[in-house]
């Protein structure tokens, strides 16, 4: 018996850490109840299951095995790899010779207030969802850019950028997408439909319900990368839905699309909540694109952090 209790619970972060390992590495959409909790929750508890008796080599062990899970599937880790990165970290005053600057907003159910926050950066493109009515995001263009016509909307998304002409979508996706040609290529703002809060695991309806919910932005995600060119440069992002590093993201990466947090994220790059960030479902992809610096920036009006990416021209 005290065998049995001196391995209970070593063994039951041993399994822990197989499961999440299983689930993370794989992110299938059955597994998407514990996917959409943040990687991060998992590897205190689990290494505190393990014990802290150092002297007991599987212990130790054990703890080696929780970094390992952390190094590969905390995203928030990543800039930490990266330390030089912060000399080219975007500021509100000067944008770096040679660069053009993207910024993402999501302006929590039509604020205009919250999509006037983008001013402030001096964008050279500008994707929002949830955006304003039309005559405030018109206003909005014609204060950056000169004129109310930079800029093209959705039903629930818009672009702003000088010199923008509108890519036509089937009407079904207008509702949670916008694709424009710009002189820096093609640019897409995207909002997903949402995911569900359930944590009832014990209730296999929990399960099912985030395994469908997972399959109707994968197909949302699907329909949009139906439309865009399978070659040239392209820019999609938003407010996505989707935490980092979700199965629905090979969409994306099968049209050569490549997140840009890994590339060139700086500081803490989760986006909501605004006051208390957990999740980067506010994303930038890209091919044929070159990123220098992206960071997720507190907002004053919206639920969301604001990303403001510096790209190479």
């Amino acid at each position: 018996m005290k065998r049995f209790r001196m391995w209970l619970f070593p063994g039951i972060s041993g399994l822990l850490l197989g499961f999440l390992t299983l689930c993370y590495a794989t992110r299938t959409d059955a597994l998407a109840a514990v996917t959409v909790t943040p990687v991060w929750c998992w590897p205190l508890p689990g290494s505190l299951l393990a014990g802290v008796r150092w002297k007991r080599r599987r212990v130790r062990g054990l703890w080696a095995l929780w970094a390992f899970f952390s190094l590969l599937f905390v995203d928030e880790l990543r800039p930490l790899l990266h330390p030089l990165r912060w000399l080219s970290a975007p500021s509100t005053a000067v944008k770096a010779t040679g660069t053009w600057r993207v910024v993402s907003l999501n302006c929590v159910g039509g604020d205009p207030k919250a999509a006037d926050e983008v001013r402030a950066w001096k964008p050279d493109v500008v994707l929002l969802q949830e955006t304003p009515n039309p005559e405030s995001v018109r206003v909005l263009a014609e204060k950056l850019y000169g004129s109310r016509d930079d800029c093209v909307l959705g039903l629930d998304t818009a672009v702003l950028a000088p010199n923008l002409t509108s890519m036509p979508l089937p009407r079904s996706l207008q509702r949670y997408a916008v694709v424009v040609q710009t002189p820096q290529g093609i640019v897409a703002s995207v909002r997903l439909t949402p995911s569900i809060l359930r944590v009832d695991f014990g209730n296999s309806e929990c399960w099912k319900a985030h395994t469908e919910n997972r399959q109707t932005r994968r197909a949302e995600l699907r329909a949009v990368a139906q439309q865009l060119p399978r070659e040239g440069a392209l820019l999609l992002g938003g407010d996505l839905n989707a935490p980092a590093g979700d199965g629905i993201f090979t969409e994306l990466t099968a049209l050569k699309l490549q997140d840009a947090w890994p590339l060139a994220g700086l500081g803490w790059g989760n986006t909501i909540a605004n006051d208390l960030p957990i999740h980067r479902i506010d994303q930038l992809w890209l091919r044929e694109h070159s990123a220098k610096a992206l960071i997720a920036v507190k907002t004053q009006y919206s639920d969301h952090r604001m990303l403001v990416c510096d790209l190479e021209r």
